[in-house]
């Protein structure tokens, strides 16, 4: 985002003149200026499926597989319609005037539509970004806080989360209320009214936007590295998220691309630039918010292998349960089901456990709000009992104390 050019104003044939003046010795070319549109339909095309696949992946994952959707699913829906919409802007900008089309081969009365679809674009990537962190944060908190305990991280990531909800409505707001008329925003023809400074706005948008990148991205690790798995797979693991450090490196380049708009005048043809990395940082933001799920969906679709030997070592281990629980008689309550978090994801995939347990009332102290998903610490114990061989004199019985 960044603030609109100044064009070339008049009255009359002035709509038919070239939006910037041209260098000397070129003629301006309305009809079939040069352009790279190809190029822009097929990166497009390209981001546009990508994240489509991503969306619809997760999706399945949430609905058919884990049969539970919540408040982030609704969030990141929403947030992948509003990244298609901005999408859609770029495919207009392209119909025309072009992409990376000099301004002075766009008429002055043609720069109201462009401005206009810009704005859309403007508003579209402010409230796809927010709520795209916001579906990311909730996740995170059903994750890797499943019992909802207050701790360090409970409190840092509704801090970071609400902080974001109140920056992205602010800035939603200040984007729409820029300019006095609200048609000013797009139509530089009005000479009354007034507008704000867009391009501290922006800026400031951009470095807001970059450390919650950082501060989303580096809220996990912790949790993630201090997980009890081999480190290969606690790399797998990291690794997901590591799509968070692309995302900031290109919200890195988008900060530069807003930094150097001001001071050109050829604003139609830098506006490519800055759809591209506006792009790319939503289409990341949307990877990493559907990449977990992918093994889900893949597990759902019978497109996992599974572990011929950890099949077989489940299949034990739930027989055995079986058989255990079987011989107890004692009355029992139904018991939550626990997950089982699969290696190479942190969303559960496998119910594991036995349908009843026997009624204590240490179980009774145990048993509410126990999640059905998420990461939770467990504990193993054993026990060992020495029993004495039954021909065993009396008399050696003392020499044990």
């Amino acid at each position: 985002m960044t603030s609109t050019p100044s064009v070339m104003i008049g009255v009359g044939d002035s709509l038919d003149m070239p939006a910037l003046q041209p260098p000397d010795g070129v003629t301006p070319n309305f009809d079939n200026p040069p352009n790279y549109n190809t190029s822009g339909y097929g990166l497009c095309s390209f981001f546009l499926a990508v994240g489509s696949i991503a969306v619809i992946l997760r999706t399945y994952a949430r609905v058919f597989c884990a049969k539970k959707v919540r408040l982030e699913d609704f969030l990141g829906l929403a947030g992948f319609g509003l990244f298609a919409t901005y999408m859609a802007t770029i495919y207009l900008v392209i119909e025309r005037p072009g992409f990376y089309v000099h301004q002075w081969n766009v008429r002055v009365g043609d720069m109201p539509r462009i401005l206009y679809i810009f704005y859309i674009s403007c508003n579209a990537y402010n409230d796809a970004v927010g709520c795209l962190k916001a579906a990311i944060l909730l996740e995170w908190l059903h994750v890797f806080n499943p019992l909802r305990v207050r701790n360090k991280f409970f409190w840092i990531c509704h801090t970071i989360l609400w902080i974001n909800v109140g920056f992205y409505v602010a800035s939603g707001v200040a984007i729409n209320l820029i300019c006095t008329p609200h048609a000013k925003i797009w139509d530089k023809s009005i000479t009354t009214g007034h507008c704000g400074d867009s391009d501290n706005l922006y800026f400031a948008a951009t470095i807001v936007n970059l450390i919650s990148d950082i501060l989303i991205l580096s809220l996990p690790q912790k949790i993630i590295w201090s997980l009890k798995m081999s480190v290969a797979r606690r790399l797998g693991v990291s690794l997901i998220f590591a799509i968070g450090v692309l995302c900031c490196i290109v919200a890195c380049f988008r900060i530069a691309t807003t930094l150097a708009l001001p001071k050109t005048d050829d604003f139609i043809y830098t506006l490519p630039e800055l759809a591209f990395w506006g792009s790319a940082e939503m289409l990341l933001v949307l990877l990493v918010f559907c990449v977990p799920a992918f093994p889900q969906a893949f597990a759902g679709l019978g497109l996992r292998r599974q572990n011929p030997k950890s099949q077989t070592h489940n299949v034990s281990t739930l027989n055995s349960h079986k058989q255990m629980w079987t011989r107890t008689n004692a009355s029992g309550i139904q018991q939550r089901v626990y997950q089982k978090i699969d290696d190479v994801i942190l969303v559960p995939l496998t119910s594991v456990g036995p349908k009843s347990i026997p009624t204590t009332s240490s179980t009774k102290e145990l048993n509410p709000s126990m999640p059905r998903e998420g990461i939770v610490c467990t504990r193993e114990f054993s026990t060992r009992e020495d029993y004495i061989h039954e021909k065993m004199s009396r008399e050696n019985l003392h020499d044990y104390p």
